[in-house]
């Protein structure tokens, strides 16, 4: 079985930093782990992208819009979710090149 060569000592980037505080801003485990080097905060941020390219919406969300004239406050809502869901698979992706030489 092969292994990769990991980063010794792992001392994650600033622009990964930035990256990740900026997908996961209310997360105090994330900032935890971030600020500890911690080669964990993969497993974490693995665990907070979909990865699929898709956000989920509810039906019912999409009923009470209709029903209440928001449709335009729905579609921001998706606007923003899809950034967020983005802005976390980019992080989850950069962990990797983070963490290992190969």
């Amino acid at each position: 079985m092969d292994y990769r060569t990991r980063k010794e000592p792992l001392i994650y980037s600033n622009e990964f930093r930035d990256i990740v505080l900026r997908a996961y801003p209310e997360s105090e485990k994330v900032k935890e782990l971030l600020d500890s080097n911690a080669y964990f905060l993969g497993r974490y941020l693995d665990d907070g992208c979909g990865g699929t390219g898709f956000i989920r919406v509810s039906i019912n969300d999409i009923l009470n819009a209709k029903d209440t004239g928001t449709q335009d406050q729905l579609f921001e809502n998706m606007i923003e979710m899809a950034n967020k869901e983005k802005l976390r698979s980019l992080a989850y992706k950069m962990w990797d090149k983070e963490v290992f030489l190969d």
